[in-house]
């Protein structure tokens, strides 16, 4: 076996650390090379609890970058509620991708939801995908959402930063699928595509979702009959309530896009209509001030979770919030004790 097949079979740790066996330019170079061993490692290092290794898998990043911003790569979301079809519609959306990109490199990145009882997850969109898994061109990394709400998970930011680095200009995330609070993925890409479907409610339904207030293009799956009576009603009341809602980038009228995963109808319409959108952003300087908005909203995230981590692990917080749950006090009461708990971690 040769040193490269060695280099990440061989169980040999420092400290249960295995990135410091090689310096930072090992990694870069295997990175740059294409080693999916090594991006799918990284990675993990990235989404690790562990600050060693995410600090050794940020020092790689820092390797890699240019300083140059990533306005050179597309992200296009997918989002919408359990079982509306996320992964069929990717799954075949990318074939059409691939077939017009035949140079083309596509990296995707779905996300699951873990449990709130044992924090696992069981990372099942990858077997939805199977027209596209063993593509060569196609980098498909599944990740657990590990209790954080929005749809995506606390590094998703961090992994498309590094897919970017190794060479990946195009860029797909699926989000958890959990309904209202699935917002969080409106700060992490340029195009979103919120999915449907027509027995899923009325228009006015739909739009009171708060996620649809963010996206950019309304996909109906699984309408194998375009001309179905209901669907014909339902894309009319989505037409009303679509007419009430402004984009958030001024002359972008919201396309609601028929699709059917299965019999391979309207691609061509969510194409075209993903196309117009890029072109969109591209005029009058919206993309900038789209990413620009992302930029602030990671930046609140990013000191948020810092000061949540401070806070959790002040020695004398945890004593101070087990004396006040076994006290029996009331709502009101708990309130108030919290709150000057939070005073006296400020100082």
């Amino acid at each position: 076996m040769d040193d490269e097949q060695v280099w990440f079979k061989k169980p040999t740790f420092t400290n249960g650390m295995h990135p410091m066996q090689h310096n930072v330019s090992d990694w870069i170079t295997r990175l740059l090379e294409g080693d999916r061993a090594a991006l799918s490692k990284m990675i993990s290092y990235l989404e690790s609890q562990r600050q060693d290794h995410r600090e050794f898998a940020l020092e790689v990043m820092q390797g890699l970058s240019t300083n140059a911003p990533d306005t050179t790569c597309h992200r296009l979301g997918f989002t919408g509620s359990p079982g509306v079809g996320k992964s069929t519609l990717i799954n075949a959306f990318a074939q059409d991708f691939l077939a017009n990109n035949p140079q083309g490199q596509l990296a995707i990145l779905t996300i699951d939801p873990s449990s709130h009882r044992h924090g696992g997850s069981i990372l099942g969109d990858k077997s939805r995908m199977p027209d596209i898994a063993s593509d060569p061109r196609v980098f498909i990394r599944p990740s657990p959402s590990s209790g954080a709400l929005g749809g995506v998970n606390r590094n998703t930011a961090l992994v498309m930063q590094l897919l970017y680095l190794v060479g990946y200009k195009e860029l797909w995330i699926e989000s958890v699928g959990v309904g209202q609070s699935e917002v969080s993925i409106a700060d992490l890409v340029d195009t979103l595509l919120y999915l449907t479907q027509a027995e899923a409610g009325d228009g006015l339904q739909g739009i009171k979702r708060g996620v649809v207030e963010t996206s950019d293009i309304v996909v109906f799956t699984k309408i194998d009959d375009h001309d179905d009576s209901l669907t014909r009603e339902v894309m009319r009341q989505w037409k009303q309530a679509m007419s009430l809602h402004q984009h958030e980038s001024a002359g972008w009228d919201i396309p609601l896009v028929k699709t059917s995963a299965n019999n391979r109808l309207g691609f061509d319409r969510l194409n075209s209509a993903v196309a117009q959108f890029i072109q969109h952003q591209s005029q009058g300087g919206f993309k900038e001030s789209r990413r620009n908005r992302q930029r602030k909203a990671r930046i609140r995230g990013l000191a948020e979770a810092a000061l949540l981590r401070q806070f959790w692990e002040h020695p004398a917080v945890a004593k101070s919030i087990e004396a006040i749950s076994l006290s029996a006090l009331s709502e009101e009461a708990m309130h108030k004790e919290v709150l000057a708990l939070i005073q006296q971690f400020r100082g």
